[in-house]
């Protein structure tokens, strides 16, 4: 089945299928930035889960999201938005390679490989 053509207008995403990553990469960079500049960091950046030393070990720690402040929050809330709009951008078969991901960072480098590389040089699957 074919997906629908795409138009210019701001609530359709651009719609990538393996083909043309560079087109495709230049609309959604738009697109993303569109949505916020700490939506566009945590692509760019990335997005860990917060983290702080226990008290008792001296070792860190993740937080539990019942812990994180305003701005891990925020950070959280930035990378899940980035990761639906990838997500939402992509073929079922392009989706499948990004669909372990837990950052909008790990799938935007995921899209960046070449679906049809040699065998030696992809993964079979891919662990975020």
């Amino acid at each position: 089945m074919n997906a629908p053509r795409e138009g210019a207008s701001n609530l359709r995403l651009p719609y990538f299928d393996g083909n043309d990553y560079p087109y495709w990469k230049a609309r959604m960079t738009t697109h993303l930035s569109s949505l916020g500049i700490r939506v566009w960091r945590s692509v760019r950046y990335g997005h860990g889960p917060p983290k702080i030393e226990d008290t008792t070990t001296k070792k860190m720690r993740l937080k539990e999201d019942t812990e994180w402040n305003t701005a891990e929050n925020d950070s959280f809330e930035a990378n899940s938005r980035a990761l639906g709009a990838i997500y939402g951008a992509l073929s079922k078969t392009e989706f499948s390679r990004i669909s372990a991901c837990d950052t909008a960072k790990e799938a935007w480098e995921i899209c960046a490989l070449p679906t049809k590389a040699p065998k030696l040089l992809r993964p079979l699957n891919f662990k975020c």
